[in-house]
């Protein structure tokens, strides 16, 4: 797990939203397994990165478990579906956030940590070899923060990195091996 921290404005989610494709770097490229990041294709780009930004104005029109789906469109095609997998990694996402009791809420009606689990969740399902994640305690309260961090620190087992922007330097030197 790698945290970058800094003051507001520092430019901690500029760079993840670099990283992520979100925007093009002004200067230099990001290279994804060695190649130009933003020269490859979204779909094989969404298999290996999940960026989970700060909470955008506006809430989609669905449930929790229709929210965490769109996390698997990356690996499906109109021809291919492995309904078996998907399911599979929709629950156990919604498992990891604890959100399976509350899987059929409509986003509209949940408070901000809830609706950042949600989000979570959704970034879960996609499976990634990479996540990247803006400040992803926010609007979480204590036990959340702890239970979101120590996942973080398990997926570390799987194989798969962490980059977070984190505003808690406490947190940030309990969980993080690197920070920037």
């Amino acid at each position: 797990v790698t945290g970058i921290v800094g003051p507001n404005g520092a430019g901690k989610s500029t760079l993840l939203r670099a990283l992520a494709r979100v925007i093009k770097p002004q200067r230099g490229v990001v290279l994804l397994d060695g190649e130009v990041l933003h020269q490859l294709p979204g779909r094989l780009v969404a298999k290996k990165l999940a960026f989970l930004g700060q909470p955008l104005e506006g809430v989609p029109d669905l449930t929790i478990e229709e929210l965490a789906y769109r996390g698997r469109f990356p690996h499906q095609t109109m021809l291919r579906r492995d309904a078996a997998a998907d399911r599979e990694a929709v629950d156990w996402a919604l498992g990891a956030m604890n959100l399976e009791s509350m899987r059929h809420r409509a986003l509209k009606q949940l408070s901000h940590g809830e609706m950042r689990r949600a989000w979570t969740a959704l970034a879960l399902a996609q499976q990634p070899d990479i996540l990247l994640l803006d400040e992803p305690t926010a609007f979480l309260d204590m036990a959340h923060q702890f239970e979101l961090l120590d996942l973080l620190s398990k997926l570390t087992e799987h194989g798969v990195t962490i980059v977070v922007s984190m505003h808690d330097l406490w947190l940030t030197a309990i969980y993080c091996q690197r920070v920037i």
